[in-house]
Protein backbone atom coordinates (compact mmCIF):
# COMPACT_ATOMS: atom_id res chain seq x y z
CA UNK A 1 0.00 0.00 0.00
CA UNK A 2 2.74 2.36 0.52
CA UNK A 3 3.82 2.45 -2.89
CA UNK A 4 0.30 3.84 -3.81
CA UNK A 5 0.47 6.83 -1.19
CA UNK A 6 5.05 6.91 -2.85
CA UNK A 7 3.90 7.99 -5.93
CA UNK A 8 2.14 11.34 -5.86
CA UNK A 9 4.45 12.33 -2.54
CA UNK A 10 6.87 11.85 -4.59
CA UNK A 11 5.55 14.08 -7.74
CA UNK A 12 4.36 16.39 -5.20
CA UNK A 13 6.25 19.36 -7.28
CA UNK A 14 4.28 18.52 -10.64
CA UNK A 15 1.66 21.71 -10.37
CA UNK A 16 4.52 23.48 -9.24
CA UNK A 17 6.75 23.03 -12.09
CA UNK A 18 3.85 23.38 -14.82
CA UNK A 19 3.38 27.05 -13.07
CA UNK A 20 6.94 28.14 -13.28
CA UNK A 21 7.02 26.87 -16.49
CA UNK A 22 4.49 29.53 -17.64
CA UNK A 23 7.24 32.14 -17.31
CA UNK A 24 9.41 30.55 -19.93
CA UNK A 25 8.21 32.11 -23.50
CA UNK A 26 5.68 33.37 -21.10
CA UNK A 27 3.28 36.80 -21.82
CA UNK A 28 0.75 39.10 -19.93
CA UNK A 29 -2.06 39.86 -22.16
CA UNK A 30 -5.43 41.42 -21.13
CA UNK A 31 -8.75 41.66 -22.75
CA UNK A 32 -8.97 45.38 -22.38
CA UNK A 33 -9.98 47.58 -25.33
CA UNK A 34 -7.42 48.70 -27.82
CA UNK A 35 -7.36 52.37 -26.85
CA UNK A 36 -6.30 51.68 -23.41
CA UNK A 37 -2.30 51.44 -22.94
CA UNK A 38 -2.06 48.01 -21.09
CA UNK A 39 -3.80 45.85 -23.76
CA UNK A 40 -1.00 45.16 -25.73
CA UNK A 41 0.86 41.55 -25.12
CA UNK A 42 4.06 41.89 -23.03
CA UNK A 43 6.60 39.47 -22.77
CA UNK A 44 7.86 38.08 -19.42
CA UNK A 45 11.61 39.30 -18.79
CA UNK A 46 14.50 37.22 -19.87
CA UNK A 47 15.92 37.59 -16.22
CA UNK A 48 12.56 36.03 -15.22
CA UNK A 49 12.73 33.37 -17.95
CA UNK A 50 16.28 32.63 -15.96
CA UNK A 51 15.21 32.23 -12.95
CA UNK A 52 12.00 30.45 -13.54
CA UNK A 53 14.73 27.89 -15.99
CA UNK A 54 17.06 27.93 -12.53
CA UNK A 55 14.27 26.65 -10.55
CA UNK A 56 12.77 23.81 -13.19
CA UNK A 57 16.57 22.05 -13.74
CA UNK A 58 16.98 22.20 -9.80
CA UNK A 59 14.03 19.25 -10.05
CA UNK A 60 16.27 17.02 -12.44
CA UNK A 61 19.10 17.25 -10.38
CA UNK A 62 20.18 14.04 -8.80
CA UNK A 63 19.68 14.86 -5.34
CA UNK A 64 15.84 15.83 -5.88
CA UNK A 65 15.34 12.45 -7.87
CA UNK A 66 17.21 10.16 -5.72
CA UNK A 67 15.18 7.92 -3.33
CA UNK A 68 16.71 6.76 -0.27
CA UNK A 69 17.30 2.97 0.39
CA UNK A 70 15.30 3.36 3.61
CA UNK A 71 12.41 3.92 1.34
CA UNK A 72 12.90 1.34 -0.95
CA UNK A 73 13.29 -1.34 1.72
CA UNK A 74 9.63 0.01 2.59
CA UNK A 75 8.29 -0.43 -1.04
CA UNK A 76 8.16 -4.06 -0.39
CA UNK A 77 5.95 -6.17 -3.86
CA UNK A 78 1.89 -6.62 -2.52
CA UNK A 79 0.99 -10.14 -0.85
CA UNK A 80 -0.06 -11.66 -4.11
CA UNK A 81 2.99 -10.62 -5.51
CA UNK A 82 2.15 -13.11 -9.03
CA UNK A 83 -0.83 -10.60 -9.91
CA UNK A 84 -0.11 -7.45 -11.77
CA UNK A 85 -0.95 -4.22 -8.96
CA UNK A 86 -3.79 -2.17 -10.48
CA UNK A 87 -3.44 0.98 -9.04
CA UNK A 88 -3.56 4.32 -11.19
CA UNK A 89 -1.09 6.09 -9.15
CA UNK A 90 1.72 3.51 -8.69
CA UNK A 91 4.82 3.84 -10.96
CA UNK A 92 5.08 1.30 -13.09
CA UNK A 93 8.19 -1.23 -12.99
CA UNK A 94 10.07 -3.43 -15.20
CA UNK A 95 11.24 -5.22 -11.99
CA UNK A 96 8.13 -6.56 -11.27
CA UNK A 97 6.97 -6.87 -8.45
CA UNK A 98 9.81 -4.83 -7.45
CA UNK A 99 9.70 -1.42 -7.09
CA UNK A 100 11.57 0.12 -10.33
CA UNK A 101 13.33 3.57 -9.06
CA UNK A 102 14.52 4.27 -12.63
CA UNK A 103 10.77 4.74 -13.45
CA UNK A 104 9.86 6.44 -10.87
CA UNK A 105 13.00 9.16 -11.89
CA UNK A 106 11.70 8.76 -15.35
CA UNK A 107 8.19 9.87 -14.51
CA UNK A 108 9.47 12.88 -12.31
CA UNK A 109 12.12 13.73 -15.17
CA UNK A 110 9.08 13.80 -18.01
CA UNK A 111 7.17 16.46 -15.84
CA UNK A 112 9.73 18.93 -16.05
CA UNK A 113 10.44 18.19 -19.93
CA UNK A 114 6.80 18.26 -20.82
CA UNK A 115 6.45 21.59 -19.14
CA UNK A 116 9.61 22.78 -20.37
CA UNK A 117 10.61 21.66 -23.71
CA UNK A 118 6.78 21.82 -25.25
CA UNK A 119 6.61 22.85 -28.56
CA UNK A 120 4.61 25.70 -28.38
CA UNK A 121 6.55 27.10 -25.62
CA UNK A 122 10.18 26.95 -27.22
CA UNK A 123 8.50 28.48 -30.57
CA UNK A 124 7.48 31.38 -28.21
CA UNK A 125 10.87 32.00 -26.71
CA UNK A 126 12.28 32.16 -30.26
CA UNK A 127 9.86 34.46 -31.34
CA UNK A 128 10.46 36.58 -28.30
CA UNK A 129 13.99 36.48 -28.99
CA UNK A 130 13.76 37.52 -32.53
CA UNK A 131 11.02 40.31 -32.27
CA UNK A 132 12.38 41.76 -29.11
CA UNK A 133 16.05 43.12 -28.63
CA UNK A 134 15.54 43.42 -24.76
CA UNK A 135 14.28 39.53 -24.73
CA UNK A 136 17.96 38.00 -24.79
CA UNK A 137 16.85 34.83 -23.47
CA UNK A 138 16.93 32.10 -26.25
CA UNK A 139 16.12 28.40 -27.26
CA UNK A 140 19.71 27.49 -27.41
CA UNK A 141 20.01 28.78 -23.90
CA UNK A 142 17.80 26.33 -22.31
CA UNK A 143 19.34 23.17 -24.13
CA UNK A 144 22.49 24.51 -22.85
CA UNK A 145 21.33 24.63 -19.55
CA UNK A 146 18.89 21.62 -19.40
CA UNK A 147 21.88 19.54 -20.81
CA UNK A 148 24.47 20.47 -18.34
CA UNK A 149 22.21 19.47 -15.74
CA UNK A 150 20.98 16.21 -17.02
CA UNK A 151 24.29 14.86 -18.82
CA UNK A 152 26.09 16.14 -15.00
CA UNK A 153 26.88 14.04 -12.14
CA UNK A 154 24.77 11.56 -10.53
CA UNK A 155 25.26 9.01 -8.12
CA UNK A 156 22.65 6.95 -8.61
CA UNK A 157 23.26 5.35 -12.58
CA UNK A 158 20.06 4.05 -12.89
CA UNK A 159 18.56 7.62 -11.96
CA UNK A 160 20.71 9.07 -14.48
CA UNK A 161 20.29 6.94 -17.58
CA UNK A 162 16.21 7.32 -16.98
CA UNK A 163 16.95 11.23 -16.45
CA UNK A 164 19.23 11.50 -19.67
CA UNK A 165 17.39 8.99 -22.12
CA UNK A 166 13.72 10.99 -21.31
CA UNK A 167 15.71 14.12 -22.37
CA UNK A 168 16.99 12.65 -25.49
CA UNK A 169 13.28 11.27 -26.14
CA UNK A 170 11.73 14.81 -25.57
CA UNK A 171 14.29 16.50 -27.61
CA UNK A 172 13.51 14.05 -30.88
CA UNK A 173 9.94 14.58 -30.12
CA UNK A 174 10.08 18.13 -30.53
CA UNK A 175 12.44 17.89 -34.02
CA UNK A 176 9.88 15.32 -35.27
CA UNK A 177 6.99 17.59 -34.39
CA UNK A 178 5.63 19.50 -37.92
CA UNK A 179 4.53 22.95 -35.52
CA UNK A 180 8.08 23.26 -34.56
CA UNK A 181 9.65 26.61 -36.15
CA UNK A 182 12.88 25.80 -38.29
CA UNK A 183 14.87 27.95 -36.10
CA UNK A 184 14.18 26.03 -32.83
CA UNK A 185 14.54 22.85 -35.11
CA UNK A 186 17.73 24.02 -35.75
CA UNK A 187 18.53 24.17 -32.34
CA UNK A 188 17.62 20.62 -31.07
CA UNK A 189 19.37 19.42 -33.95
CA UNK A 190 22.92 20.84 -32.42
CA UNK A 191 22.01 20.01 -29.44
CA UNK A 192 21.51 16.25 -30.43
CA UNK A 193 24.67 16.51 -32.64
CA UNK A 194 26.32 17.38 -29.70
CA UNK A 195 24.96 15.12 -27.35
CA UNK A 196 25.68 12.55 -29.82
CA UNK A 197 29.58 12.92 -30.50
CA UNK A 198 29.95 13.17 -26.41
CA UNK A 199 27.85 9.97 -25.95
CA UNK A 200 30.10 8.17 -28.21
CA UNK A 201 33.20 8.85 -26.00
CA UNK A 202 31.37 7.02 -23.18
CA UNK A 203 30.45 3.82 -21.73
CA UNK A 204 28.16 1.19 -23.45
CA UNK A 205 24.98 2.80 -22.18
CA UNK A 206 26.04 5.98 -23.49
CA UNK A 207 27.41 4.93 -26.97
CA UNK A 208 23.50 3.13 -27.07
CA UNK A 209 22.07 6.33 -26.53
CA UNK A 210 24.01 7.95 -29.40
CA UNK A 211 22.97 5.13 -31.47
CA UNK A 212 19.50 5.95 -30.87
CA UNK A 213 20.22 9.20 -31.38
CA UNK A 214 21.91 8.41 -35.21
CA UNK A 215 19.10 6.22 -36.32
CA UNK A 216 16.41 9.01 -35.18
CA UNK A 217 18.13 11.35 -36.88
CA UNK A 218 19.06 9.15 -40.02
CA UNK A 219 15.46 7.92 -40.40
CA UNK A 220 13.62 11.46 -39.23
CA UNK A 221 12.43 13.14 -42.64
CA UNK A 222 11.77 17.20 -42.81
CA UNK A 223 8.15 17.82 -41.67
CA UNK A 224 6.26 19.26 -44.82
CA UNK A 225 2.89 20.86 -44.22
CA UNK A 226 1.10 23.42 -46.02
CA UNK A 227 -0.38 26.17 -44.12
CA UNK A 228 -3.77 26.57 -43.24
CA UNK A 229 -5.22 29.27 -45.12
CA UNK A 230 -8.32 30.71 -43.17
CA UNK A 231 -12.16 30.70 -45.16
CA UNK A 232 -12.33 33.49 -47.93
CA UNK A 233 -14.94 34.81 -49.72
CA UNK A 234 -17.66 34.10 -50.13
CA UNK A 235 -17.63 32.63 -46.71
CA UNK A 236 -20.02 30.07 -46.30
CA UNK A 237 -20.33 28.74 -49.86
CA UNK A 238 -20.91 24.97 -49.72
CA UNK A 239 -17.91 23.39 -49.82
CA UNK A 240 -19.00 20.43 -52.36
CA UNK A 241 -19.16 23.29 -55.25
CA UNK A 242 -15.67 25.01 -54.29
CA UNK A 243 -15.25 24.90 -58.45
CA UNK A 244 -17.87 27.05 -58.37
CA UNK A 245 -18.38 29.65 -55.90
CA UNK A 246 -21.86 31.07 -57.00
CA UNK A 247 -23.58 27.91 -57.81
CA UNK A 248 -25.12 27.77 -54.37
CA UNK A 249 -26.26 31.17 -54.17
CA UNK A 250 -27.78 30.77 -57.57
CA UNK A 251 -30.03 28.33 -56.44
CA UNK A 252 -31.19 29.70 -53.35
CA UNK A 253 -32.02 33.20 -55.38
CA UNK A 254 -33.57 30.97 -58.04
CA UNK A 255 -36.01 29.52 -55.21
Amino acid sequence: DLATVFAPLYLYHRYQVDAAAKFIGGAFFNYALNTQDNSEVRWVTAAEQRRALTVLLRTLRGETLSIPSRITTLLTPPLDASEPVQARERFGSRLRPLFDRGRAAGAAARVTFNALLAVPRLNRVEAANSREPSIDFSVGEILDATGATVFGTYEDSIVANAVRDGYITQLLMVFANPDTLPAVRASVFAELSERQRRLRRGNAISQLLARRITTELESASDPVTATEVPPGSPIGSSAMLHNCWHCDTAELLSR
